[in-house]
Parts: C-alpha cells; sequence; structure tokens
C-alpha cells in the first residue's frame, strides 16, 4: 500500500445575501477516526515535530502559518539535506492540512495572535509513545527563519 502524502483540502463555499458558508463535506471526522481536537497559540517558531503512526489535519482559526513539513529518512538520526515543503494556511483561506504519519513539522506564525487547530486520529497517551523532535535548526530553510 502506498503511503499518504500531505494535502491541503480546500472547503466548498456557499455565499448569498446573509453571508458565507464554508463546508467540509469530505472531512468526515468518523471515518477518519479522530480522537482528539486541541488549539495551540502560535507566538514563535514551533518545530521540529512529528510522529510516525500519528496522522494530523492542521487549520488555522486566526491568523496566518507558514508550515512546513519533511519526511524523514531515519526516525533516528535524519539527513540535513532534506528540502521541506512549504504550506501557507490562513483563517481567511479556511483550508485544512493534512499531515499523514511519517512526517515532522515545523510552523511560524505569520501574523500575531496565530491560532492553529489540530484533529488527530490518537489519543494523547498513544501520541506520546510515538513522538519525535528535532532542533529547530534541523532542516533550515531560508524563508523560513
Amino acid at each position: 500500500m502506498e503511503k499518504e502524502i500531505p494535502r491541503v483540502q480546500k472547503p466548498l463555499k456557499f455565499k448569498d445575501n446573509r453571508g458565507c458558508l464554508w463546508a467540509y463535506d469530505d472531512f468526515d471526522l468518523e471515518k477518519l477516526s479522530i480522537k482528539r481536537v486541541f488549539q495551540i497559540e502560535v507566538a514563535n517558531f514551533r518545530g521540529w515535530h512529528g510522529h510516525q503512526l500519528e496522522n494530523n489535519w492542521f487549520k488555522v482559526c486566526s491568523g496566518m502559518l507558514k508550515i512546513l513539513i519533511v519526511k524523514p529518512d531515519h526516525w533516528e538520526a535524519p539527513s540535513f539535506n532534506i528540502k521541506p515543503a512549504e504550506y501557507i494556511l490562513s483563517a481567511e483561506g479556511h483550508d485544512i492540512l493534512h499531515i499523514p504519519a511519517g512526517y515532522v513539522s515545523a510552523i511560524k506564525p505569520l501574523k500575531e495572535n496565530s491560532v492553529l487547530e489540530v484533529f488527530s486520529d490518537k489519543y494523547l497517551e498513544e501520541s506520546l509513545k510515538d513522538d519525535y523532535r528535532f532542533d529547530g535548526d534541523r532542516w533550515y530553510y531560508d524563508s523560513f527563519m
């Protein structure tokens, strides 16, 4: 079975004289086995952090964030020369970024008071057993720092 890759899900937008509605009809929490939801107020650079077994979905609730994603080639001592994929998410865009199991991410706020909502398919106890963290400069990226 082929591994999943990160992808951005754009909501359907409906607008009329009453305002706008953004719908995530194919974001089925039960089918995705979502176990927990939490929010992070991102004041400074956060990263690198990821999981071999846990899937996460990121949605910006407030502000704007730059998110970098890397697929480590070795979990204990990954190569330094892996080029991160870059995503910009904003509250106004309403997009959801899926970060599949097997990836690590780093996050930087592009606006003050940025808040990230995270959907996870693992309970906290499971997540902590599958927790990988790397130094912030592990995958230096010019536009990120």
